[in-house]
């Protein structure tokens, strides 16, 4: 398995290599790079093991017969994923694996809100990273009531940070800001019951790997989870019913003065909630 990006994007990658190898009758994954992954060797599943490491291969299987090699990224390049995969055992193994399996859950009460910031926020960002407005942020709120907010951000280049911040201190709700090491912010988002994602792939790997999350809210339309593993967690999509905001930052992000403006600006009332399930 080809290095593919930071955690989300990895996760993505592996659980879609192991689901193939899972298919083919292939006994091994070999990952190159697995951020937060220590380094060895693992079953996923019986007759299926994932190797962090390739100087660690020889422990597993010393002459291959066969070895497909290459980037398993992209879905539908990879014809075994046909829609009738079930991640749940795999995401189980890989969750272990990881050492993050067993992690304790927040209390319900307590929302805890994902915001990207980082490289979506750089000069020359990808197009596909633009961000929820502020907007998303306050309608999600005022829609569970919570007693406190833990606010997870990789940093404060996000415009919508500091204006969140302020909307919880006038509304009287608790916020603790937890920006640390990407492990420790990691585990904050695995323990959550109630999670509000920003818009990447990291949100799918939570989703996979989370053995805590009840109620899930995300910005545009409800869809059933990338990798579905029988969850029974409850999802409140948020969407631009106007379209605009999504026409003018979602579809074609650049960090430019006007889309940041319209991030911090764009009526609620333009957003409409629709509760579902994704199992």
């Amino acid at each position: 398995m080809a290095e593919h990006g930071r955690f989300g994007n990895s996760i993505r990658q592996v659980i879609q290599a192991l689901a193939v190898a899972e298919k083919m009758g292939i006994k091994e994954v070999v990952a190159t790079s697995l951020p937060q992954f220590p380094r060895g060797s693992w079953p996923i599943i019986p007759g299926l093991s994932l190797t962090h490491d390739p100087l660690l291969r020889p422990r597993i299987v010393k002459k291959p017969s066969t070895i497909l090699g290459g980037d398993f990224f992209v879905g539908g390049r990879l014809p075994t994923l046909d829609g009738t995969n079930d991640y749940h055992k795999l995401a189980a193994g890989l969750g272990v694996a990881g050492g993050l399996a067993d992690i304790p859950p927040i209390d319900p009460a307590t929302v805890v809100i994902h915001v990207r910031s980082g490289d979506a926020f750089s000069d020359t960002p990808h197009p596909n990273l633009g961000q929820p407005p502020l907007s998303f942020y306050t309608k999600a709120l005022r829609a569970l009531t919570p007693t406190q907010v833990v606010l997870v951000v990789e940093d404060f280049r996000n415009p919508v940070i500091g204006e969140l911040v302020d909307f919880l201190e006038r509304q009287s709700i608790g916020c603790v800001v937890q920006s640390g090491t990407f492990d420790d912010d990691l585990r904050v988002l695995l323990a959550a019951q109630t999670l509000i994602v920003s818009r990447g792939t990291l949100a799918d790997a939570i989703d996979l790997l989370s053995n805590n999350l009840k109620t899930r809210i995300s910005f545009g339309p409800l869809h059933p989870p990338r990798f579905p593993k029988g969850s029974t967690y409850r999802e409140l999509s948020i969407q631009d019913d106007h379209g605009s905001y999504t026409a003018e930052v979602i579809s074609h992000w650049k960090n430019s003065p006007t889309q940041v403006e319209m991030m911090l600006t764009y009526p609620t009332e333009n957003l409409v909630l629709s509760w579902g399930n994704p199992s």
